[in-house]
């Protein structure tokens, strides 16, 4: 290393972080932050998010998240809702939903009724349906229609909770029912 900066920029990045920052950007990215803030922005983004807030939005928004949040507020909102609350209100209200009891022109799914769509290509109902018929072919039917045997249990517990979302056509539906049967038989 030598004890004055160089005069172009190099073209590899240094291993150790320098005191000062350079005069101009590098043509590659160092792996490691500077001490000090660069004067002018890099041309390459950095492949760590920096470690301090920026004073200022930058523009136009970054990829991805720095470790803390900028000072300032940035000048557009977000596209999208945040995964977790602030501690902070707010300075304005929020503009609450409309109400209107106009019906709309597709019906409207829930969360679990899409998944159950998307895995087994069948609605809520058909699906219910399904499993009932193929169930019956293990379970009297009597069983699995009155409320909290074991079987109409263990039936509505697939149906309605069950995180698999098994489908009637999966290949270990009826083994996925028989132990959730015996699970709520003890």
């Amino acid at each position: 290393p030598s004890i004055l900066p160089s005069v172009s920029p190099s073209f590899f990045p240094s291993l150790n972080p320098t005191n000062s920052p350079t005069k101009s950007p590098i043509l590659l990215h160092s792996d490691f932050p500077t001490e000090l803030p660069t004067t002018f922005p890099t041309k390459l983004p950095t492949t760590f998010p920096s470690i301090f807030p920026s004073l200022t939005p930058t523009n136009p928004p970054s990829i991805s998240p720095t470790f803390l949040p900028s000072l300032s507020p940035t000048d557009t909102p977000t596209d999208l809702p945040s995964d977790f609350s602030t501690d902070t209100p707010t300075s304005s209200p929020t503009i609450s939903p409309t109400n209107t009891n106009m019906p709309t022109y597709i019906p409207t799914l829930s969360r679990r009724s899409e998944d159950i769509f998307a895995r087994c290509f069948l609605t809520s109902q058909e699906r219910r349906n399904q499993m009932k018929q193929t169930l019956e072919t293990v379970s009297h039917p009597a069983t699995l229609s009155t409320l909290n045997t074991p079987q109409n249990r263990a039936f509505e517990w697939l149906v309605e909770e069950d995180p698999f979302i098994s489908c009637p056509q999966d290949p270990k539906f009826i083994q996925r029912y028989i132990l959730a049967a015996f699970y709520f038989s003890t």
